[in-house]
């Protein structure tokens, strides 16, 4: 990515994550908080140029506005959007966030993974325990967990086998695996790649008159 394209990507990722804590658990004490908004503004020549208003972030809604009261102003309240609070403040927003209790931290990471992956919670809560990260935004950690988990799911074919003597064609790949696993030193069950089975084949080692053929999926071996 262009530098451009790397800092979008952390300011929308950075959103992201401030969003989710305003909608969700919010520790105590984390809002209000002083932001920096900048807006664009017309000088008398018409040009917009930017403008700096300090304010006081009250609310951050789902629609990613946010209620705010600017200093020094008499209007009670006036509605900015996450986009023009400045990097700044959005990370003091986030540090004071990871500052805040284990608990607040878990649950959003946990809820947070819930609405953004179809993982069954068994999954969510043994990556949010072992290997989330909490001082990473939100959006790296479901990156981190979207590879752990295609990982852990990721399958491999291997071509099992089984004596004809001793087994049915028609066996459950359990009763096939869990005698490969015995180790049997007579009739044994045997597991191949399919690289390894087509060498047998092609150098015609592999005796089919004896064993049935069965490719079985496995977690991929590392």
């Amino acid at each position: 990515m262009t530098p451009r394209q790397q800092e979008n990507n952390f300011q929308d990722k950075l959103i992201d994550s401030i969003q989710f804590i305003g909608l969700n658990n919010k520790p105590n004490g984390w809002l209000p908080e002083p932001v920096t908004v900048v807006e664009a503004v017309e000088d008398p020549d018409g040009v917009e140029r930017p403008n700096l208003l300090h304010c006081i972030l009250n609310e951050i809604c789902d629609d990613r506005s946010c209620y705010m009261n600017v200093v020094g102003s008499e209007e009670e309240e006036d509605i900015y959007g996450l986009c023009e609070i400045i990097n700044i403040s959005h990370i003091k927003l986030w540090e004071k966030y990871v500052s805040t209790s284990n608990k607040v931290c878990r649950e959003n990471a946990i809820a947070y993974l819930s609405g953004h992956t179809e993982a069954d919670k068994d999954a969510i809560v043994h990556f949010v325990d072992t290997c989330w990260n909490r001082e990473e935004l939100f959006g790296d950690n479901l990156d981190a967990f979207n590879r752990f988990f295609n990982d852990e799911n990721e399958k491999e074919q291997f071509v099992f086998t089984y004596s004809i003597d001793r087994f049915d064609r028609n066996i459950d790949d359990s009763e096939i695996i869990a005698d490969y696993e015995k180790g049997r030193s007579s009739e044994p069950t045997r597991k191949y790649t399919l690289y390894e089975f087509a060498e047998l084949i092609n150098d015609e080692m592999f005796d089919d008159v004896h064993n049935w053929v069965r490719v079985i999926e496995l977690p991929k071996e590392v």
